[in-house]
């Protein structure tokens, strides 16, 4: 999703949309509720957010943190320079029970606590200037559900590989639709879906003229079942 609305996902789309940076919401419940719209809230007018492994964190937490610390995210052929990643005490403390590994230990080492918020860590990744202390803001003053751990990461957008060949999905929508997001706002959305409902309505009058014309030329191309034969003709052609 971005500030106003939600981007189908698809990379054409997203890469049209030329979005500058990407939060990425790692673990959670499904949907995210007061989390979700707290931090669509920081948003720029071309940051994206999106989910990543949504009540299934715990299984992969390892894996799940020390990607992100090395800014290893495939997620629509984006590649970033940098950013900042946020996490909670309750998943450095579920990682640690785990056992992690020397590389996952070293990598952990970078997160700093956070004086006035005693159960948050962040730390700088890559090289970025873009500041995401409003996301910090934000986050430190939520309650994170332990049974449900989620991390978040804040990253500055370096390049989005372009889709090989034609994608029809990105197509399609781009003429229906003409916009790159569909809004929240109901009436802003009811007006993109009138104009939905009038091109298609085109299209299907379109159709409906075609139609009409090929049957129209089935009819007047076919041969007359009541045709009169000879006899000579009859015995000839249906013998």
């Amino acid at each position: 999703m971005c500030k106003d609305g939600f981007i189908l996902n698809d990379r054409d789309l997203v890469r049209k949309f030329n979005p500058d940076t990407a939060l990425f919401v790692i673990g959670g419940s499904e949907g995210y509720g007061a989390l979700g719209d707290a931090l669509r809230t920081t948003l720029s007018e071309r940051g994206i957010m999106a989910s990543y492994l949504s009540e299934n964190l715990s299984r992969s937490i390892k894996g799940a943190l020390l990607r992100a610390l090395k800014l290893q995210f495939m997620f629509l052929g984006m590649s970033f320079a940098g950013g900042r990643i946020f996490v909670p005490g309750c998943v450095l403390r579920k990682v640690n029970s785990l056992k992690p590994g020397a590389e996952l230990r070293a990598k952990t080492e970078i997160l700093q606590n956070i004086p006035e918020k005693k159960d948050w860590a962040t730390a700088k990744l890559g090289n970025t200037a873009v500041d995401f202390s409003k996301i910090g803001d934000v986050l430190y003053d939520l309650e994170i559900d332990e049974s449900s751990p989620v991390f978040v990461c804040a990253l500055s957008v370096s390049n989005i590989k372009r889709h090989k060949g034609r994608d029809v999905v990105s197509g399609r929508w781009e003429e229906l639709l003409g916009v790159g997001s569909i809004p929240f706002d109901k009436n802003s959305r009811r007006e993109v879906e009138a104009q939905v409902y009038a091109e298609l309505e085109a299209h299907l009058e379109l159709w409906r003229l075609e139609n009409s014309e090929r049957e129209k030329d089935t009819v007047e191309n076919s041969t007359d079942d009541e045709t009169e034969f000879s006899e000579e003709e009859y015995l000839e052609n249906f013998s």
